[in-house]
């Protein structure tokens, strides 16, 4: 007599998170859900038609740069999420935005204590790419947001994708990712 099968523990991501006490969640989930790194930005994109992951705000990572709802009628599924056009152009936003990241040392986690560093100067601001736009920070350019200045990609100029920027000059700004 054969084995019983549940269809779906010869894939390895479900054998990851078949069960609330897999190995890999535990891992998964011990810890911060965003250890710190200055070259590491996290970006989560989630569907209010996801029923593989319910309640959709479980898919939302506490301290992530950014984490993209997609709604409305025409949503995409768990399944679909992976070629739907409006998260395509996200994701590459959010790459483009991010591809040259702060260089610099992680604080060690020794006993030892670091020298300090300094806190750069100018004023933060967190908000949509969309009020970053009206604020005058950003402009639109094809449906992006760029930073005044130093002309970096901030993602969709939309309500929901949101961007740090640090003012480091008159109508200058950057993307600064360690703005409180």
């Amino acid at each position: 007599m054969p084995a019983p099968n549940n269809g779906c523990q010869f894939c390895v991501s479900c054998q990851q998170f078949g069960s609330a006490n897999s190995p890999f969640l535990r891992d998964l989930n011990s810890g911060t859900e965003v250890p710190g790194h200055p070259q590491v930005a996290y970006m989560t994109i989630r569907s209010v038609n996801d029923i593989n992951a319910a309640p959709y705000d479980t898919a939302k990572l506490a301290g992530a740069d950014d984490n993209y709802l997609l709604s409305g009628p025409s949503a995409p599924t768990h399944f679909t999420i992976i070629s739907n056009a409006t998260a395509l152009a996200a994701m590459r936003a959010f790459i483009i935005a991010h591809e040259n990241p702060p260089t610099g040392t992680p604080t060690p986690t020794t006993g030892t204590s670091a020298p300090p560093t300094s806190t750069p100067s100018g004023q933060c601001f967190f908000s949509s790419n969309y009020d970053h736009v009206v604020a005058g920070r950003a402009h639109n350019s094809f449906g992006y947001a760029l930073a005044n200045g130093s002309n970096q990609n901030l993602g969709l100029n939309n309500l929901y994708t949101t961007t740090k920027l640090r003012q480091t000059g008159a109508n200058y700004y950057n993307i600064d990712r360690t703005c409180a």
